[in-house]
């Protein structure tokens, strides 16, 4: 194999490698989003178990961006 056939063969893995990676990475992205779609989902679900309870009350805190359970008054 020459040079130039060697070059021009590592060119083409290397373009080849780029797009596997790009598309890696976007199935990696879109996994996140829909992970974090579905986790809110979940916070939410598990939030309203307790509206109904007389001595906890779960609330959002958008300063931590969290659920905290404070006591009811």
């Amino acid at each position: 194999m020459s040079k130039e056939e060697l070059s021009n063969k590592i060119i083409q893995i290397r373009k080849q490698y780029d797009s596997t990676k790009d598309n890696i990475m976007q199935e990696k992205l879109d996994a996140l989003k829909e992970l974090d779609k579905t986790t809110d989902k979940n916070l939410k679900e598990f939030a309203q178990t307790y509206e109904l309870d007389p001595y906890i009350k779960v609330v959002w805190n958008s300063q931590f961006s969290k659920y905290e359970a404070v006591k009811k008054n």
